[in-house]
């Protein structure tokens, strides 16, 4: 009985031990689960605080009417060593027409190549400084839109986002256009506004910011547009002719 007795105490003594050890190991998987976390996290932080651009905005601006308009910004390697870089071109919501041109630290790519060779990095020295630039052709399409070029590291992740915003005014499209400019009034409003010169009017398309097409409506000479429903802010304005052809491309300052 002795015996058996020992060995029933040995058994609970070697249950409880096992289960302290269990108990152990599952805090010791928790920590670890949040150090691991907590990696990540700085890996991510270190990451995109490695690579800065200049200035804080970046904006190109034109005509429907020019070949041709860019914009210089620097790209500065902050991460204090050695960095090599490749790039991609998100257009966003941008026209289609619109066709671009990116110079790097090695090359001015060809038109409509629109992302960095995989096997032609750019190769930033610490605290290095690089003027990009970024090209468009507007191909007669007006519009206000924003692309992004987003600064990639080797494997491929983004590790800085660079949004430059393009704004591309139409000009005239019709020959016989009357020489006073057609536009809008009053101009900031907060509920109508009027056409000028607007015997060939025949259309107002609006979009927002980004060049998104929010609205088309109608128009007669002398007719007033209602703007009281859109929310405070900037929107394009564009004017047709009967046959779509873009007379003029207005900002709209709504109050």
């Amino acid at each position: 009985m002795d015996v058996l007795q020992r060995n029933a105490s040995f058994n609970d003594l070697l249950v409880k031990v096992l289960q302290k050890l269990l108990l152990i190991l599952r805090k010791l998987q928790l920590q670890m689960k949040h150090i691991i976390l907590l990696l990540f996290l700085g890996a991510t932080f270190t990451a995109t605080g490695q690579f800065d651009f200049s200035p804080e905005e970046v904006k190109i601006t034109g005509t429907d009417q020019d070949e041709s308009v860019y914009t210089d910004y620097d790209v500065i390697n902050a991460s204090g060593a050695e960095a090599s870089t490749l790039w991609i071109l998100d257009r966003e919501e941008v026209p289609a027409e619109w066709e671009f041109q990116i110079c790097d630290k090695n090359n001015c790519y060809l038109w409509g190549r629109e992302d960095c060779p995989a096997a032609n990095p750019n190769v930033f020295s610490a605290d290095e400084s690089w003027a990009y630039k970024l090209t468009v052709r507007p191909h007669g399409t007006a519009a206000v839109g924003t692309v992004s070029m987003n600064i990639l590291d080797m494997a491929g992740a983004v590790i800085r986002e660079i949004p430059i915003e393009i704004t591309i005014d139409g000009v005239s499209s019709v020959d016989d256009l009357d020489s006073h400019q057609v536009n809008i009034y009053p101009n900031p409003t907060s509920d109508l506004f009027q056409i000028s010169n607007d015997d060939q009017v025949a259309k107002v398309a609006f979009f927002n910011i980004v060049g998104k097409r929010i609205n088309t409506a109608t128009h007669f000479a002398g007719k007033s547009h209602d703007v009281s429903q859109l929310q405070k802010g900037i929107y394009l304005v564009r004017l047709l002719d009967t046959e779509d052809n873009v007379l003029s491309v207005v900002r709209l300052n709504k109050n």
